[in-house]
């Protein structure tokens, strides 16, 4: 019998971790999942967590204050004013 899988961006962070901690700690008898199965979750699940964290970034760097420059005046760097 086949485990119900929830897919990964469904899940809530504490799912999404329980689930993934759960088989990475029984790799050798993987609950009713197949080998090939057993991987892909895994690896679906990590994606699932990089995404998050890649998302979780993002925002961590919008909330960040921008310093103000010298003159008083909040200066934004453009990326096309960057020397090459």
């Amino acid at each position: 019998m086949n485990p119900p899988e929830t897919p990964p961006e469904r899940l809530s962070e504490r799912e999404l971790f329980t689930e993934l901690v759960d088989l990475l700690d029984e790799p050798d008898d993987p609950e009713g999942y197949t080998e090939a199965r057993f991987r892909a979750r895994r690896a679906a699940l990590l994606a699932e967590v990089g995404d998050r964290l890649e998302t979780l970034e993002a925002v961590k760097s919008l909330l960040e204050p921008v310093e103000p420059a010298s003159d008083g005046v909040t200066e934004i760097e453009m990326e096309s004013d960057r020397e090459p």
